[in-house]
């Protein structure tokens, strides 16, 4: 097949063959520009699709778009997000797709598909910086019934930064690309750019030899999320159980500084604050101090203090439980294998005061690698490592922080302070 590309080099509403600009939301302008002196913005100010659509004149088994992007500050809370790029067939399903969600001071990328089963697909998250960056995707569809060897790959600033692979797709073909904003979840606002679109039938595009310049390769920030609660308040957490203000930040749970976080336990309700800020994490490191503040259990009895989610399938696959066991503070972790085993710790001995606790969670490197592990450290001291763990089809993408799930005989109120979190 000849490789004759579809090109856009200059940015007009006539060029393309429609578009849906919900009364000039989406128009272009010399402020959208990255190559030449236009380009295309997008006005995020309700959750209407406004996009530019190229139905190409012969559906394609090999395609490949590059186009030129600036995330120009736009506001996206947590956990929201939206489709840049959707690509489908003639029976409107997404073959491919690329969204953008914010996470800090950054964006990510976040590569989507189906197979032939319908069964969604994603990619890893993609950190870029807020300014220009140059995005490319290669899709192919396998090849035959039964070779599932079709991918879809994803480029930032020509450099190859995720790919899903081994996709069964070989009834799909390219027949429709949209270019815009799409699949607006509630609360984005902002003006998104642009610019320097091109397609082909499947040859590698790269960048615009008169684009601007770019970023280093997309990276990701060690840091996840901290926060040593000296807002006074819990606003830096995604969501809070408070239980009526049993869940508070005050200066008595503080541990040298101003302010922490207390968890008054009086009854089974659980009181926790949540973080989403992980990104589908393979590698999660978190430390938080921790006073049991001479709280009540009944032996044998526990609480957890800290649980680390699979997002996608809803699962617990860290958690750190507070007992209490001949006259002491004990804390225990457990994990999950891919068998929904739990691997359980020894107890550790806990001081009834300040205690620094840090874990590091880690997901096997590939199917029967089974080199995930799980370590514990106390006051600063390794003092629990498993190992060996079968592990791989886990992420971390949700934490909590407090008094949750517990057994009942139990009172009184315990404080954290100082939470940090990281990917190394």
């Amino acid at each position: 097949m000849a490789r004759t590309g579809r090109h856009r080099p200059r940015w007009t509403t006539t060029a393309w063959d429609g578009a849906d600009i919900d009364g000039g939301d989406l128009s272009v302008s010399a402020q959208a520009a990255a190559v030449d002196n236009y380009g295309m913005q997008a006005l995020i100010d309700d959750n209407a699709e406004i996009f530019t659509y190229d139905g190409l004149s012969t559906s394609e088994t090999h395609y490949s778009t590059r186009f030129y992007l600036d995330p120009n500050s736009v506001s996206i809370p947590s956990q929201s997000g939206f489709a840049l790029i959707i690509a489908d067939g003639i029976s409107d399903y997404w073959f491919f797709c690329l969204y953008m969600i914010q996470t800090g001071d950054y964006y990510t990328l976040n590569l989507c598909g189906l197979d032939d089963t319908d069964s969604w697909l994603e990619g890893s998250p993609i950190y870029i910086t807020d300014d220009w960056q140059a995005v490319e995707i290669e899709w192919q569809a396998a090849s035959a019934p039964g070779a599932n060897d079709g991918f879809i790959n994803l480029w930032v600033n020509d450099v190859l930064v995720d790919s899903i692979e081994d996709v069964d797709n070989d009834t799909q073909s390219i027949a429709d690309v949209y270019l815009g904003v799409m699949d607006v979840d509630s609360g984005i606002t902002g003006t998104v750019y642009f610019d320097a679109f091109e397609s082909r039938q499947g040859s590698y595009i790269g960048l615009d030899p008169n684009g601007p310049s770019l970023s280093p390769q997309p990276f990701v920030p060690d840091l996840i999320f901290a926060d040593d609660f000296e807002s006074g308040d819990l606003s830096a957490w995604d969501y809070a159980s408070t239980d009526g203000g049993d869940l508070s930040v005050t200066s008595a749970a503080a541990h040298q500084s101003s302010y922490g976080l207390q968890a008054l336990i009086d009854d089974d309700a659980g009181v926790y604050v949540r973080d989403d800020s992980p990104q589908d994490e393979t590698h999660y490191r978190a430390r938080f101090y921790f006073d049991p503040n001479s709280i009540s259990i009944d032996e044998g009895n526990w609480r957890y203090i800290f649980e680390g989610d699979d997002r996608v399938i809803y699962t617990g696959v860290l958690v750190m439980r507070l007992t209490y066991a001949s006259g002491e503070y004990q804390l225990q972790v457990r994990t999950k294998d891919d068998s929904e085993t739990y691997i359980y710790s020894n107890y550790h001995t806990l001081s009834d005061d300040w205690n620094i606790i840090e874990i590091e969670w880690q997901a096997a490197s590939a199917p029967g690698a089974d080199d995930g592990f799980l370590k514990l450290w106390l006051d600063d001291t390794l003092v629990e490592t498993i190992s060996g763990t079968d592990n791989d089809t886990y992420t971390i993408g949700r934490i909590y922080l407090g008094a949750n799930n517990m057994t009942s005989s139990m009172s009184g109120t315990m404080y954290f302070d100082h939470f940090e979190s990281h990917r190394s």
